[in-house]
């Protein structure tokens, strides 16, 4: 397992410790993860077009390296006035098109499509390269029209 290093954020059931320059360690807090799994989504898309960091496993279930991205969160450039709800709802509009784009992982139901099931402004992080969409924990394949209505 990675060494734990300075505490950088959390969310509702993760945390996220700083690893190096590149990487960060992303360990779920309850124990209920899959991580091979979240990493293994996270790939998947990126081979699509999505943008999601890149990804390595611990050999933990329960923790992830993804790669260090830098800049705000959607969220914090919202209350800090640096984009507005428009500009943000353009944007979590196109990352869903961009993801619902990419078909399901099994070929046996072809109109399946990979779904965040957890895309909202606190999980995409505005870097100097584009917008990174973080925290694929909660991913299942199904119709887009869940993704657009759901928030766990």
């Amino acid at each position: 397992m990675t060494e734990t290093g300075r505490l950088l954020g959390g969310g509702c059931s993760a945390d996220v410790y700083e690893s190096d320059d590149a990487w960060v360690l992303r360990r779920d807090r309850d124990g209920w993860g899959d991580a091979a799994a979240e990493g293994a989504v996270m790939a998947y898309v990126r081979q699509h077009g999505c943008p999601a960091p890149r990804a390595r496993p611990t050999g933990s279930r329960t923790g992830l390296v993804p790669e260090r991205v830098s800049g705000p969160t959607l969220l914090t450039a919202l209350t800090e006035g640096r984009a507005d709800a428009a500009e943000a709802g353009t944007l979590l509009a196109s990352l869903l098109r961009q993801l619902h784009a990419v078909p399901g992982r099994n070929p046996a139901d072809p109109r399946a499509r990979v779904l965040h099931l957890d895309l909202h402004p606190d999980n995409v992080m505005l870097t100097p390269d584009g917008p990174r969409v973080i925290d694929w924990s909660n991913t299942e394949d199904g119709h887009p029209g869940l993704d657009c209505a759901c928030r766990r």
